[in-house]
């Protein structure tokens, strides 16, 4: 499952993972044409700057774990 697909299945359930992948979704101005590396890596900028690191670790956790 690519990354970009993840997003979007998580932005739909109600937990702080999906919060964070809601407001991903949300973000007019994502670049959805990048790598999984690359949109992981601006990911965890994004997140450290909005104090979401938690829930990012635990987004990554969740991708990864998909075999991914």
């Amino acid at each position: 499952m690519t990354i970009n697909k993840f997003i979007k299945i998580c932005s739909k359930k109600e937990t702080p993972v999906g919060e964070f992948a809601k407001d991903i979704v949300e973000n007019g101005d994502f670049p959805y044409i990048q790598s999984d590396e690359e949109v992981l890596e601006l990911l965890e900028k994004r997140a450290s700057l909005l104090g979401q690191t938690k829930h990012f670790i635990t987004f990554k956790k969740n991708f990864l774990d998909q075999g991914n």
